[in-house]
């Protein structure tokens, strides 16, 4: 799913944009045929779940997504990789609102700071956005259409030198009120509702989340092609400013050489991280059903193997009849399985 910072990778997406399908392509079937078909092979989920893989682009600010909050939405970044080449000293997110500036400016302050900074960059993108859209129109592009990082560098770099000085200047008094986290390969971040943040360029994440297309967008570098929040006011009111505290997975029990790490429960869906030496094969406990996804390496799920970035869906009979993952090297996987009903 192309998107105007990079792509999205969808193992469970259903929506009118898309829609994502199980099986080898081009022969593989859309998920929800396999679910109406088959409903029992779902087991009883209470909760649908949405699980992603975002590639930003490389490239600074055309590479860096929204910074934005939900008021609702659960949401789990796994780090896959920080790109070296973009990130030369560590990767870096934003998340929440700096320390200092909320203990100079106060909590309503700081509010205020970001809506009127928030709303002077809108009127300079709002602006270029204008003269972009008039290249967009002459070069035959469809005006909600995601532009290559090159192709909208060079039509940027065209813009008046003054309104990119404008931009630039802007962008950056945004930027000093916004807080970054550093992160690394392997890290997991969880980001509760309510609290801004932003992925940034080169670094891709496998997203878990619950399926609700709430948010609030507060600030993003580019044009914004799906929806915008015009009451800046409102939206910085119901923000949470600092960042959440990150807690460790939690260890959990795990054969000789295995490592089985629960990472969060969303949307009554537990997450776990299973390491697996290679050879090593672990028995996926049972459950109405399992999501799992190879973070790296390759396994077998019982028959079916999968390699970096591939996904499987395991129904809940599969399981009861000791459905196994079985590592082809040293492998990693996301699992999520939802919580027993009570």
């Amino acid at each position: 799913m192309p998107k105007p910072w990079g792509s999205e990778h969808w193992y469970t997406g259903i929506e009118a944009r898309g829609v994502a399908g199980i099986g080898p392509e081009p022969t593989g079937l859309p998920l929800p045929w396999l679910l109406a078909a088959l409903p029992g092979h779902a087991g009883a989920v209470r909760e649908p779940l949405l699980l992603k893989h975002l590639a930003p682009h490389a490239e600074p600010v055309f590479g860096d997504l929204y910074f934005e909050y939900h008021a609702r939405k659960e949401e789990l970044y796994l780090v896959t990789s920080v790109d070296p080449r973009a990130w030369p000293d560590g990767g870096r997110i934003r998340m929440g609102f700096r320390k200092e500036r909320i203990a100079t400016l106060g909590e309503s302050g700081l509010r205020a700071a970001f809506a009127a900074a928030g709303r002077a960059y809108a009127d300079v993108r709002r602006r270029m956005d204008a003269l972009l859209d008039q290249r967009r129109t002459m070069a035959g592009v469809p005006l909600d259409a995601p532009l290559a990082p090159e192709v909208l560098s060079a039509w940027t770099a065209e813009l008046p030198a003054p309104l990119r000085a404008e931009d630039v200047q802007r962008r950056e008094a945004l930027e000093t009120l916004i807080a970054e986290q550093p992160v690394t390969a392997g890290d997991v971040i969880r980001i509760p509702p309510g609290v801004p943040h932003g992925l940034r360029h080169g670094i891709r994440v496998l997203e878990v989340q619950t399926p609700d297309y709430e948010r609030r967008i507060l600030y993003f570098g580019q044009k914004v092609l799906t929806g915008h929040d015009d009451d800046l006011d409102a939206a910085c009111a119901g923000m949470c400013l600092r960042p959440p505290s990150m807690t460790p997975p939690e260890p959990l029990p795990a054969p000789a050489g295995v490592t089985r790490e629960r990472l969060a429960q969303v949307a009554g869906w537990r997450v776990e991280r299973i390491e697996l030496p290679p050879g090593e094969a672990w028995r996926i406990p049972p459950a109405a059903c399992a999501l799992a996804i190879v973070v790296t390496g390759s396994a077998c799920f019982d028959h079916l193997l999968r390699r970096s970035e591939e996904g499987a869906f395991i129904p809940g009979p599969a399981l009861a009849a000791g459905s196994r993952i079985t590592a082809q090297e040293a492998t990693t996987v996301l699992l999520a399985t939802p919580e027993p009903q009570t």
